[in-house]
């Protein structure tokens, strides 16, 4: 699993989900000729996001493509390619509420009915303090970088928990952890865990931590991901999150060396390798072009069964089988428990 994540952020590309195709309820021009691919929200979905967009994905280019949703605000926008357009709503919708989202193109209209989840309903957010989430990353949409598709599919196997430390009505406090090689039923004891910034929770049950500049150490590496964001939704009982949502831009730099043994090796080498599948790195914060950018929504987070503890250094934890000769264990477990055992299903 430590080889896994380092391949997964270099082999990154895009793949959206979709549903049922809506029928054409109007009347185009034969000679248009454009379909509709794939729609986000799936069509007749009961579980969408009451902060989402709506998305419809064409078959070939359309520039007179419009989306809207009934009795609701926003904008209506298409990507460079004119393939696909997506409605941005004003304001959250509500939870627990149907639409229907019109599709107005060259062949003519079409509509799909969505619910939204009961997600955006009110939590108590003192009911959070010492629960774990196991966040899926297989249940999430790659919305950023775009358009290179199933490769990723084998690389989102995988779990990151993430622990309330505590909340209140305006802020939140969380800490990360990777899901253990093993087990991924229980964090990785052998890395150290993330003490994220303190997240924003003046809109709860939405929360959203940064942006801002982070240094992760995964499988031995040190990655920057510059203007890292993690957002989501509690449930209103608090035994999930949902909508979940992972952005930032990531430095290929440290990950040359798992392309090329080479010390010499350039630093775009990770950029060149994405480059033939048409994704384009981005200047870091720095100005040097070796980011690549990322953005992963609608993942969902189940309440974990783990209890995650708090990890300073590298093979620092009595339950670690490779303990460092380094460590000071200090006759028991680094750092102690946070939040103690959580019940619930166990993610990964």
């Amino acid at each position: 699993m430590k080889s896994t994540i380092p391949a997964f952020l270099i082999l990154l590309a895009a793949g959206c989900s979709g549903g049922d195709k809506p029928a054409d309820t109007g009347t185009g021009s034969d000679a248009c000729g454009v379909e509709i691919d794939d729609t986000f929200p799936a069509s007749g979905a009961t579980d969408a996001y009451y902060r989402g967009s709506v998305v419809f994905t064409l078959s070939d280019p359309d520039p007179s493509a419009v989306l809207s949703i009934e009795g609701v605000d926003g904008t209506s926008t298409l990507n460079e390619d004119a393939d696909e357009v997506t409605f941005t709503p004003s304001a959250p919708l509500s939870p627990s509420t149907s639409y229907t989202a019109s599709l107005s193109y060259c062949t003519g209209t079409a509509s799909i009915d969505f619910t939204t989840s009961e997600l955006g309903g009110a939590v108590d957010p003192s009911s959070l303090n010492g629960r774990a989430y196991a966040l899926d990353l297989s249940t999430g949409r790659i919305v950023i970088p775009e358009g290179v598709g199933s490769i990723l599919e084998a690389y989102l196997e995988y779990t990151i928990y993430l622990g309330v430390v505590s909340a209140d009505g305006g802020s939140l406090q969380m800490m990360g952890a990777l899901a253990g090689e093993e087990d991924p039923s229980q964090q990785d004891y052998c890395s150290p865990t993330l003490d994220f910034p303190v997240a924003d929770f003046s809109e709860a049950p939405y929360f959203q931590i940064g942006p801002e500049t982070t240094t992760l150490s995964v499988a031995g590496y040190d990655l920057t991901i510059d203007d890292l964001l993690v957002a989501g939704d509690f449930s209103p009982d608090g035994s999930w999150i949902g909508g979940a949502t992972l952005a930032g831009s990531i430095d290929t730099r440290p990950l040359v060396s798992l392309l090329d043994e080479d010390t010499g090796a350039s630093d775009a080498a990770v950029c060149n390798l994405v480059e033939g599948f048409g994704v384009e790195c981005i200047p870091c914060a720095d100005g040097e072009p070796y980011c690549l950018e990322l953005l992963i929504d609608s993942m969902v987070a189940e309440e974990a069964s783990a209890s995650l503890e708090p990890i300073e250094m590298e093979d620092c934890h009595e339950m670690c089988p490779t303990i460092s000769e380094e460590c000071d264990l200090g006759g028991g477990t680094t750092g102690g428990t946070t939040g103690g055992t959580t019940g619930g299903t166990t993610g990964g």
